[in-house]
């Protein structure tokens, strides 16, 4: 998103294509669109010479994609140890939470039932709930770094004349269901720039982001007058106060994830803040001063998942 210019381009569901962000500024400056997404954003990259993968997958990503898929449904996906040893058998604890401190469950198949069927829903919501529950237990276990799991990188700055620019960019919520589509490339929720104010992106939880627009919310906070810092605090204020299901609350009626935010104003002056700060959070800063990082500033102390 270029300041001067006034508008953005982005992707969605793009696959194969190692740059989704350089396919996002094409769609910005070759098109009157926004936003392209699906076979459609494929074909557009296909169309400007980019190269399409068939599979961008490593061999350590399918394995852990497979490791994932057994955690969800193990009465289908075994693991191959306890099937040798005779145990893991499917009946054990449905319970999302279950899965989470590590015990096997069978979130139950969808089924070829009607999409406007209620039980269908609601066999949704815990496929969707078990799924992340089995992530989040990977990420417990040390198979997956927690940064990665979410996969998103978002960069804002200042240049020398006081013009400003952002970029977010995102493989999306590891194993999310298919189709789903998260803040990065929605203007106003995980990246927004106003060259005469500043610019924010944002990394975590998309469905935060995008219920409530929270980067062109810490914009207008600091074309109200706040410093990048107090603009993103207030922001993560607002998604806390925001977060009323308990589904997405820890032990402590807190936000059971993380948000974090990448704030410059067209002064250059800088902050990176998260709804959870740490000791191991940092973020990076270049200036004259050279490339270096820097403590992320939590709004809340502990962890998400206490």
């Amino acid at each position: 998103m270029p300041g001067p210019r006034r508008w953005g381009g982005g992707g969605a569901g793009l696959e194969g294509v190692k740059t989704p962000s350089l396919v996002a500024k094409a769609v910005a400056e070759l098109t009157d669109h926004h936003l392209i997404v699906g076979d459609g954003a494929r074909e557009f990259a296909r169309s400007l010479g980019f190269e399409i993968h068939d599979d961008l997958n490593t061999e350590t990503s399918r394995a852990l994609w497979l490791e994932w898929r057994r955690r969800v449904d193990p009465s289908h996906w075994l693991d191959p140890e306890e099937r040798l040893r005779g145990i893991g058998r499917p009946g054990e604890d449905t319970d999302p939470d279950a899965i989470r401190r590590g015990r096997r469950g069978d979130p139950g198949r969808l089924g070829p039932v009607h999409p406007a069927d209620p039980a269908h829903a609601a066999r949704l919501r815990r496929f969707h709930d078990a799924s992340l529950a089995a992530g989040l237990s990977m990420v417990d276990d040390g198979l997956i770094d927690a940064d990665s799991f979410w996969g998103t990188t978002s960069l804002e700055a200042v240049s020398p004349e006081g013009d400003i620019c952002g970029v977010t960019t995102t493989s999306g919520l590891s194993w999310k269901i298919p189709g789903r589509a998260g803040d990065s490339p929605i203007l106003g929720a995980g990246q927004y720039v106003d060259n005469e104010v500043g610019a924010a992106g944002s990394t975590g939880r998309g469905e935060a982001n995008l219920y409530n627009l929270s980067c062109c919310l810490i914009v207008e906070f600091m074309r109200q007058g706040m410093a990048p810092k107090d603009a993103g605090m207030a922001a993560l204020e607002r998604v806390r106060s925001n977060t009323v299901e308990s589904r997405l609350q820890n032990s402590r009626g807190l936000p059971a994830f993380d948000l974090r935010f990448f704030i410059v104003n067209k002064a250059g002056d800088y902050a990176g803040v998260a709804m959870y700060g740490s000791a191991e959070s940092a973020f990076a800063v270049c200036d004259e001063n050279g490339a270096r990082e820097e403590p992320l500033e939590g709004l809340l102390e502990g962890s998400p998942r206490d």
